[in-house]
């Protein structure tokens, strides 16, 4: 994918799949209250899903903002960012000094009352499980960390590092 005319076309016909799936699917949700309370009372939250479930992250999102997405450089990252800007999801832009990420960003978006998601166990896994980042900026920010699950019945898992599910 490192033709981005290809991954714009693949970002398209991954939306539209998406869409499909997301109307011919019936969705529960559980414990609603829970960000509801946040969004009501304009409070940032960091949103935590495991990397495997991303496909379908934007069915939970019920907020009229925007979530900002921590995404990776690589051209995986790319790709998921080409595919949620049709969805209510926005990258985060980062960068990379000295094999670092600079987090200046995700705080911003904190400061100012905004909502991040990110994948504990992304981009390079282990799967689902949980790396020191996403700990360190909610301590530092000193914003709470909301997990999301998704499961569906009738899905399948590539063979990947994190077992992505298919829905």
């Amino acid at each position: 994918l490192r033709n981005l005319l290809v991954q714009n076309l693949l970002g398209i016909i991954t939306a539209i799949y998406i869409f499909v799936v997301r109307i011919t699917s019936q969705l529960y949700f559980n414990n609603e209250s829970v960000p509801n309370k946040f969004w009501k009372n304009n409070e940032p939250f960091i949103l935590a899903f495991w990397h495997s479930q991303l496909l379908m992250i934007s069915f939970c999102w019920k907020s009229k903002n925007k979530i900002n997405i921590l995404a990776s450089g690589h051209r995986d990252g790319r790709f998921g960012a080409i595919v949620g800007k049709y969805f209510n999801l926005n990258n985060i832009p980062t960068s990379l000094n000295n094999q670092a990420l600079s987090l200046r960003p995700i705080f911003k978006i904190l400061k100012n009352k905004n909502y991040i998601g990110i994948t504990p166990d992304g981009p390079r896994g282990p799967k689902e499980t949980v790396s020191s980042g996403i700990i360190k900026i909610a301590r530092t920010s000193q914003v709470p960390i909301l997990a999301l699950g998704f499961a569906s019945s009738s899905n399948k898992t590539l063979n990947s590092w994190d077992s992505f599910l298919i829905t």
